[in-house]
């Protein structure tokens, strides 16, 4: 037992302080009988994989993905492919090895972040480098490197990624520096990275994102050089598997706090979706008495934020006092 454990010592050692070279493996094959050569292969082996598991799991968190997300069940029914790309093409990372571009454009809730973030772990997940942004916090993390004076360092690991992905592009407006910035990186990934970029602007509306057309034309022209367009048109994934859907019972839809009234009133949930009129008028046709009107685009009266002009809050009822309890004084 004494030499079993020796020996595990020994081995735990070696692997920490040196690392194995081929002709060391092979000279060791060579001497070791087949019980010695088994156990040096399964080791070994483990060893790899166990290596190979950390690489992953340090690729995915260096990532910072908002969400994991991967293609298992995912919904292609929205995605328009380009020429020459498909499915199989996608899922092979083909344009990762050839450095090139994607644009996810179309409307909203129709998958892009979704698929750009699953792109992101298949690359870990395949042990390549990649890195996940939103635009606002591209912008945002190298000025304050740069106002701190680690432009560098902040900018090196963006660099070294083979898959960059940068997400709502065009969500919110660039001022001139933050545009700036924005083009040095895709000017510095221009032929050495593949970048995928979503948005849900047309080419000819990114002059409102970055503050002119010319600055959106350098970026665009770097884009499409190597870029292909993948297209993205339906119905949103999000209203469609919405919790507040019309009909629905009121203990799956998703509640709303008037501030005012201290009443959960599903009503105001419905109506960011869907105008009611009759769910929200007395059987008179007029509003409830002690109800607060929300009137849109105003604030309801009690503090709610109105999403339909007919939607109104519920009366505000006290509690039932107790029989035998008595009444409290508001004088001491």
């Amino acid at each position: 037992m004494a030499a079993s454990e020796e020996l595990a010592r020994r081995v735990v050692e070696a692997g920490r302080s040196c690392s194995l070279t081929t002709a060391v493996l092979e000279e060791r094959s060579r001497l070791g009988t087949p019980k010695q050569v088994e156990y040096l292969a399964g080791y070994l082996e483990a060893e790899r994989s166990s290596r190979e598991a950390s690489k992953r799991a340090t690729l995915l968190r260096r990532c910072a993905l908002p969400a994991p997300k991967t293609f298992d069940g995912y919904d292609r029914s929205a995605v328009s492919w380009p020429e020459g790309m498909g499915r199989e093409s996608l899922l092979a990372l083909d344009f990762v090895e050839r450095r090139e571009d994607l644009v996810l454009m179309g409307d909203v809730g129709t998958g892009k972040t979704h698929m750009a973030s699953a792109l992101c772990a298949l690359a870990c997940e395949r042990r390549l480098e990649a890195r996940f942004f939103t635009a606002s916090s591209l912008v945002m993390r190298p000025r304050r490197a740069r106002d701190d004076g680690r432009l560098d360092r902040e900018a090196a690991p963006i660099g070294k990624a083979r898959l960059l992905v940068i997400d709502e592009l065009g969500f919110l407006p660039l001022d001139a520096d933050g545009a700036r910035l924005l083009f040095q990186v895709f000017a510095d990934a221009y032929e050495r990275q593949s970048v995928v970029i979503t948005t849900n602007l047309e080419f000819s509306r990114w002059g409102s994102v970055f503050g002119g057309d010319q600055m959106a034309a350098a970026v665009i022209d770097r884009i499409v050089r190597h870029g292909r367009l993948v297209q993205f048109r339906g119905e949103s994934y999000r209203v469609r598997h919405a919790l507040m859907q019309e009909g629905w019972p009121l203990k799956k839809r998703a509640r709303f706090r008037c501030s005012g009234c201290s009443n959960s009133d599903a009503l105001f949930a419905q109506a960011l979706l869907t105008k009611h009129t009759a769910e929200s008028r007395s059987p008179s046709g007029s509003p409830s008495s002690g109800s607060c009107a929300a009137t849109s685009p105003r604030v309801c009266g009690r503090g709610s934020p109105a999403t339909s002009r007919t939607t109104r809050c519920p009366p505000r009822r006290r509690p039932a006092r107790a029989p035998g309890r008595p009444r409290r004084s508001r004088w001491p």
